[in-house]
């Protein structure tokens, strides 16, 4: 590996398999230690100051003099980026999720997946040669400056400091344990991390209602920008749901996630992979949203059956035996509060002022309101025999009052036993069939709970606070075995054993946001850039219609007529009841000359849709192209019977238009309907255009001739011929054309004129008239 140089550092990687150094010419260096050989060189541009393994060895965190960056080992690409300047130390936490950097007075906690830096204000840690580490939860953080022998820990979620000014070391080899340093005595310190009560966040936004998956590990909680998921056990953000604002998100038995917010009413598929790796999308869309604030509710039944959600003066049911049949709940004027009974039967909606209804979930039949309450916020038991509204447990059927309670932010137990209140400061656990009040949990952030959520085993609850955004863990198993031990545990049967007590891996979660994710394009944007961006979106989403429908309009613009078919078939193929995509796919095929097609789906669109002024217009030029091809091209090609029909089709839908009315006079002629001809010629004679004129008389010409009327036959052939002469067709495909016109119309009149018949004032029989 050679000789190092004077100010090289380096490290080794987690598994011990690498061995990285640094260099003055702004490298560093990756050595495969079984080999000795350089496995990846990144150019940094600049020296670095420090840096630091990802846990999985597949990253490195590198300080700058101005700046920290993440690098990709595989690509050898530069992630991420922060402004930090003067780092004399990086440490990753042990799930990779989150970095933290020192310089000689300040910490910061970054979010590694992102770059955002964790809190408003930096953590506080003056003097020298600071050195940093995490615990093995990644729930504490240590600083500790080895210049002046000073150590704190820190909550990393919070950043609030927790112990500091002491002589305490926490080298790596300790793990859970430091040590205390002096003159006269060393000891050993365990670090209990406190996991009895734990504050998962305090976020810059409002936290809302939190919903706990089956499995127990998965927790979604509402915020201002979506759904923010979290592995409960590890205390680590996942990755979230950015989706628009959503209040209560909620997980069903099945495992999927309904959230009900900006984006509409989305059912979530939640799966997890053989080898553990948690997967959530795509999603369903059951319901656009309505929303005009966003403190609305959704709910379902134990079986996903019944669906339904607040919509300000009532709810809207949604059933998977009736999809689309809703039923409307109401009135309910401000129904904000909306929940299902277990088994689909009832549904309760809550008002803000403090009433609530009962309806039939299969009829939508009133049944019964709840009124003087003292607020509306509704909620089922799961064993399907309480209502929990206004501070009253209410009997399922038959709907008289049991036993009362104070406080918000309810839940109960997935027993049904237990029910949790919370109140200004603390949580009450109410024992429901009582009453009785089975213990008291003070919250040690004299914090309010707004909302709750038992875990699925009953050994967890989590609470969460709008003003503060915290999430808050309370562990009911931890707390009582302590409490049990001083003869303290309070009058409950005992919770289940955990299943294993054994450290947990990391929760891997991808999440699968589809169209939701799709770029958004400003109203000006260049076609060019439209394509190019909705190209390399579907790529990855190929089924994405609305994606296909935007690039087809761009396709358009810029001519490029085939793709844009093809662009807006798939988007038809998503949504095929859409007049308007309908006739777009009949536009971009008039352009790529698919005629017959295009008609086709310029007609099903105004039959959908018939107040389409410029489809009907489009559909007119489609009729009357195809008409003209059918009666001017050549020979074999001719269909003079398809080509009025078109024509006629064509000038019922533009009167009076010069061109067309030139079309059906052909299509006449080639008929054989001579005098109808005549009678449309004239007119598009009199007020077309003088290119289109000649085409008029050499038509003219041939209809006379075909009634006997072999003198104005002639001269019209001959004014033909001056016009012509005047106004040459502008392109070569164009004289030609006129040419083949020129030398039929001039084989027609050397035929013998038609002998008439003995009553020449009988009519002609036509159902065209002009």
């Amino acid at each position: 590996m050679g000789r190092g140089e004077k100010d090289q550092f380096e490290l080794f990687s987690p598994d011990s398999r690498q061995l990285a150094t640094s260099h003055r010419d702004g490298t560093i260096r990756i050595y495969d230690l079984a080999t000795g050989r350089v496995g990846r060189t990144l150019s940094l541009g600049d020296h670095c100051t420090r840096y630091a393994f990802h846990p999985n060895g597949q990253q490195i965190a590198v300080a700058q003099a101005s700046k920290v960056q993440v690098w990709d080992l595989v690509t050898g690409q530069a992630t991420h980026e922060f402004a930090f300047g003067g780092a004399v130390h990086l440490a990753w936490d042990p799930d990779g999720r989150v970095i933290a950097t020192a310089s000689n007075n300040e910490i910061h906690l970054w979010n590694a997946n992102t770059g955002a830096v964790m809190h408003r204000s930096p953590l506080s840690h003056r003097g020298g040669g600071i050195l940093l580490a995490f615990d093995p939860s990644g729930e504490i953080l240590y600083s500790g400056s080895h210049w002046f022998g000073t150590s704190r820990l820190w909550h990393v979620q919070t950043g609030r400091l927790l112990l500091s000014d002491l002589s305490f070391r926490w080298p790596d080899l300790f793990r859970t344990t430091g040590y205390l340093h002096s003159d006269s005595f060393n000891e050993l310190w365990e670090v209990a991390t406190g996991r009895e009560y734990r504050t998962l966040a305090r976020a810059q936004d409002e936290s809302q209602f939190p919903s706990i998956h089956p499995g127990g590990r998965l927790l979604a909680v509402g915020m201002s920008d979506g759904v923010s998921l979290w592995d409960l056990d590890r205390g680590a953000e996942l990755s979230p749901l950015r989706i628009g604002q959503v209040r209560k998100p909620s997980f069903g038995a099945s495992g999927d996630l309904l959230a009900y917010g900006d984006a509409g009413l989305l059912r979530w598929r939640v799966q997890t992979d053989a080898d553990g790796k948690i997967r959530v999308g795509p999603f369903e869309r059951m319901a656009s949203s309505s929303l005009r604030h966003h403190d609305l509710w959704s709910a379902e039944d134990l079986k996903a059956q019944v669906v339904v959600r607040a919509n300000h003066d009532g709810a809207i049911v949604l059933r998977r035996d009736r999809p689309s049949q809703p039923l409307w709940l109401g009135p309910h004027p401000n129904c904000r509060y909306v929940a299902v009974s277990p088994d689909g039967r009832w549904i309760a909606t809550g008002a803000h002022e403090g009433n609530a209804k009962i309806w039939d979930a299969e009829t939508g039949r009133f049944v019964r309101e709840l009124s003087k309450l003292s607020y509306g916020r509704v909620v089922f038991s799961p064993d399907n025999r309480w209502l929990s509204s206004g501070g009253i447990f209410w009997a399922v059927g038959t709907w008289e009052r049991g036993p009362r309670f104070s406080g918000d932010g309810a839940s109960f137990s997935p027993d049904s036993k237990m029910f949790a209140v919370g109140e200004q400061a603390f949580i009450r656990l109410i024992e429901v069939e009582t009453g009785r009040e089975v213990a008291r949990l003070e919250d040690p952030n004299q914090e309010r709970t707004d909302y709750s959520a038992f875990s699925p085993d009953g050994a967890r609850i989590v609470t969460t606070n709008n003003e503060s955004g915290s999430i808050h863990v309370w562990d009911l198993r931890l707390i009582r075995r302590q409490l049990e031990e001083f003869g303290l545990d309070w009058d409950a049967p005992p919770l289940p054993r955990p299943s294993s007590e054994a450290p947990v891996a990391p929760l891997q979660m991808t999440v699968d946001l589809g169209v939701l994710d799709r770029p958004t394009f400003a109203k000006d944007e260049p076609a060019e850039s439209i394509i190019r961006k909705g190209t390399e979106w579907l790529a990855k989403h190929p089924d994405d219609g609305e994606m296909r429908h935007q690039r087809g309009h761009a396709l358009l613009k810029v001519r490029r007529f085939p793709q844009a078919v093809e662009d807006f078939n798939a988007a038809f193929r998503a949504a095929s009841d859409d007049p308007h995509l309908l006739a777009y796919r009949g536009v971009a095929r008039f352009a790529a000359g698919q005629l017959d097609e295009a008609i086709a789906d310029l007609e099903g669109s105004l039959k959908s849709k018939p107040d389409q002024r410029d489809i009907s217009e489009q559909l007119a030029r489609a009729c009357n192209q195809l008409a003209r091809i059918l009666s001017l091209g050549p020979e074999p090609r001719r269909d003079p019977a398809r080509a009025l029909a078109l024509a006629r089709r064509a000038l019922e839908l533009e009167p009076d238009n010069p061109p067309y009315l030139q079309t059906i006079g052909i299509a006449l002629c080639r008929a054989g309907h001579h005098a109808d001809a005549i009678s449309f010629l004239e007119r598009s004679l009199a007020i077309g255009e003088d290119r289109l004129k000649a085409l008029d008389l050499l038509f003219l010409a041939m209809a006379r001739h075909g009634l006997g009327q072999s003198e104005q036959a002639s001269a019209d052939f001959d004014r033909a011929l001056r016009r012509i002469q005047a106004n040459p067709p502008p392109s070569t495909a164009q004289a030609q054309a006129m040419a083949s016109l020129r030398a039929e119309a001039e084989s027609t009149l050397r035929r013998p004129v038609l002998t008439l018949p003995t009553d020449v004032f009988a009519p002609v029989q036509s159902e065209i008239r002009p």
